[in-house]
């Protein structure tokens, strides 16, 4: 196998890594604050249990949807949708360099094709999902 092959697959393993680590911190902040990304940042310890005290007796809301992703997005309110962000970008290292890596480093050249347009299927519709 080739050297460009493994930097391929190394940045794909990131890429999981980073979709995994931003799965578990969307789910843990969401279980415990109710918002994917967590409490408001720069508050201390009292007053994070105060926010959640008052958020816990209101309305629960519904996970992020994807206007929230793309208001938060285009007021650059990167803080708000990180987690997600994560996950976005880990799940277009893995699509792009993991059949990047078995086109390269393979002999399963049709599998490498295939995978990279699968992959770029599913980033054109995210992509035009997140700018409708």
């Amino acid at each position: 196998m080739n050297i460009l092959a493994t930097v391929c697959f190394v940045l794909a393993l990131l890429g999981g890594t980073g979709v995994i680590a931003g799965v578990l911190w969307a789910l843990f902040a969401h279980s415990l604050w109710g918002h994917p990304a967590g409490p408001p940042p720069g508050l201390t310890p009292e007053e994070v249990r105060a926010w959640y005290a008052e958020h816990e007796r209101g309305e629960h809301r519904a996970a992020m949807s994807w206007e929230d992703i793309r208001r938060a997005l285009q007021e650059h309110r990167w803080v708000d949708v990180w987690p997600v962000l994560l996950i976005l970008l880990g799940m277009t290292f893995v699509l792009i360099f993991l059949p990047l890596g078995v086109l390269i480093g393979t002999d399963a050249w049709m599998s490498g094709v295939l995978g990279l347009i699968v992959g770029g299927l599913f980033l054109w519709r995210v992509q035009r999902v997140l700018r409708r």
